[in-house]
């Protein structure tokens, strides 16, 4: 199932954990994650700020640019997925990244 990041771009980060940022709501281990910014090419900052921000995989699809950052980590759930793609753009995943045994 995938869910599409819908946050607003620019120099204030927005929250991985609101689920209005999300086409689906907040992501779970199932989760297809796709960072998409439609026509904006500006950049956007994610914070990660729960301990375990849980997903299935990971992928950029914009030319926006991502930076994947705060204080909790990505978790890729139990899921033959787990992936993290880039199919453009200039993106960034600056915490920690760890997965269930399988993944």
């Amino acid at each position: 199932e995938e869910n599409v990041w819908k946050g607003a771009a620019g120099a204030e980060p927005a929250d991985w954990d609101d689920p209005q940022n999300w086409s689906r709501g907040v992501p779970s281990v199932a989760s297809i994650v796709t960072l998409s910014g439609g026509d904006s090419t500006e950049s956007s900052t994610i914070r990660v700020s729960s301990l375990n921000a849980t997903l299935g995989a990971l992928a950029f699809s914009a030319a926006r640019d991502y930076l994947v950052d705060g204080n909790g980590m990505l978790y890729f759930g139990s899921t033959a997925e787990a992936t993290i793609s880039v199919a453009s753009g200039n993106q960034k995943v600056a915490v920690p990244v760890a997965g269930s045994s399988g993944s």
